[in-house]
């Protein structure tokens, strides 16, 4: 799974703790590739308790698509 990378803001304004904007900007860039990328590599992860990341969401889909397709055929 694609890991998305924390900008270090620094404690206080103009301290100097924090990353240059270089860097801030660089981790953003990667943080958009990763969250491109991702739905791409189909990586379902492991089916995990409701709501939980990584969950199989490909049998959610199928058993809305069936909901809706009922409440169609209601009307």
């Amino acid at each position: 799974m694609a890991e998305i990378k924390k900008i270090n803001i620094g404690t206080k304004p103009d301290d100097g703790t924090g990353d240059t904007l270089r860097d801030a900007f660089s981790k953003t860039n990667d943080n958009f590739e990763a969250l491109n990328t991702l739905p791409e590599k189909g990586d379902k992860g492991d089916k995990g308790e409701k709501g939980e990341p990584g969950k199989d969401l490909s049998s959610e889909l199928d058993a809305l698509t069936k909901r809706v397709r009922a409440l169609e055929e209601k009307e």
